[in-house]
C-alpha cells in the first residue's frame, strides 16, 4: 500500500497540481490549503509523510513540523519553499519529477 501524504499548500493551483500527481503516483493524500487546517487534521488524521509549504498565509511549515514530531514521530517531514533563505527539501518551483523523487527517497 502506498502511503499517506498530508500535503500543506496555501496557493490553491500548486496544492491541486502536487494533490494529483501525487495521487496519480497512488498515493493517498489529504490536501489542506492552510495551517489551522492542517493542525486540525494532524490532531487525529493518520499521515507518513508531511510536505508543507514553508510560508502559509496563516501560520509557518516549520511549525508543523515540529508539531508532527509530538503527534506523528514516525511520519516523515518535508518542507518546500520557494524562498533561496530557507533549507528545503524541495525548492519552488519545481518539477514532477523532483517532486516525486524526493516523497519516494
Amino acid at each position: 500500500m502506498k502511503e499517506r501524504i498530508l500535503l500543506v499548500e496555501d496557493d490553491h493551483g500548486l496544492l491541486e497540481f502536487c494533490s494529483y500527481l501525487l495521487t496519480r503516483e497512488k498515493y493517498l493524500v489529504t490536501a489542506c490549503s492552510s495551517a489551522a487546517e492542517a493542525l486540525a487534521f494532524m490532531r487525529g488524521g493518520a499521515y507518513d509523510i508531511l510536505l508543507t509549504d514553508f510560508n502559509l498565509g496563516d501560520g509557518c511549515g516549520a511549525d508543523l513540523l515540529a508539531f508532527s514530531k509530538q503527534v506523528a514521530p514516525a511520519a516523515r517531514a518535508l518542507l518546500m519553499t520557494g524562498d533561496d533563505s530557507q533549507r528545503a527539501a524541495l525548492r519552488k518551483p519545481f518539477s514532477r519529477q523532483e517532486l516525486l523523487s524526493v516523497v519516494a527517497s
